[in-house]
């Protein structure tokens, strides 16, 4: 099964594909067998006995395969995230540049209402935050 799913998932097949599920569900809202009986009419022509569909659809558990993703920006988030929350502001100068800075406040922007201001807020004058 793993090599089906990586065949269709990771081919040359699956951008016409998705371009043609979009264009027929675009402002729509679909369930999995929607989308299940779709894929299959879209791919009528292969041979797609070996994607097992009720286990992806109804077995608890993460997915057998698990692409593997570049992690170096969410690692480097990460490691930012530790330095900023770890920094004592009263005893250690800033460690961040403008640019991040900027990028700090744009961030909290969008996300003003996801999340806990408070001690976010104790850095407000040292970063001069626009959207506290």
């Amino acid at each position: 099964m793993q090599h089906k799913l990586k065949y269709f998932c990771f081919s040359a097949l699956m951008e016409p594909f998705l371009k043609s599920y979009y264009d027929e569900f675009k402002y729509k809202s679909i369930d999995s067998n929607q989308f299940k009986e779709y894929f299959l009419n879209y791919f009528k022509d292969k041979d797609l006995s070996a994607i097992e569909w009720d286990k992806w659809f109804h077995e608890p558990g993460m997915p057998l395969y698990k692409p593997n993703y570049d992690q170096s920006f969410a690692i480097a988030c990460a490691e930012l995230s530790k330095k900023w929350v770890n920094w004592n502001m009263e005893s250690e100068p800033c460690p961040f540049t403008t640019k991040v800075n900027i990028f700090i406040d744009q961030v909290l922007f969008i996300f003003r209402r996801q999340c806990s201001l408070i001690p976010v807020r104790s850095k407000q004058p040292i970063y001069k935050l626009l959207y506290l």
